[in-house]
């Protein structure tokens, strides 16, 4: 199995509970990862040190509640770039249409 991410790149992450003493601050060795998850295995659950909250390396960025693998968002977007139909799109990149809609509504992309 291929690990796409170590845990060296985790000083760009801070705890998202409000609560606690290290919320918002990095680089300061406070989170881990707690576990990964997803089809291939390649999402990381982290956790902070301090408080215990867990949350997705994807929070706050567009793959945030996205369950579609990375690879097939990028290839998504780049059929919808190209001017390409919802129903070309699900049938080209093997994800229903509604998933595509989803998408698209999700980056508010018109």
């Amino acid at each position: 199995m291929k690990r796409l991410k170590n845990n060296t790149d985790l000083k760009s992450y801070s705890c998202q509970n409000q609560d606690c003493i290290m919320y918002n601050i990095m680089n300061k060795r406070n989170i881990k990862v707690h576990m990964r998850y997803g089809k291939n295995k390649d999402i990381r659950l982290l956790k902070c040190n301090e408080c215990g909250v867990m949350f997705s390396e994807r929070i706050n960025t567009y793959l945030s509640e996205v369950r579609i693998d990375e690879r097939l968002v990028k290839d998504i977007l780049e059929l919808l770039a190209n001017g390409k139909s919802i129903r070309k799109i699900s049938r080209l990149v093997g994800v229903s249409k509604n998933a595509v809609l989803r998408l698209k509504k999700k980056l508010n992309i018109i």
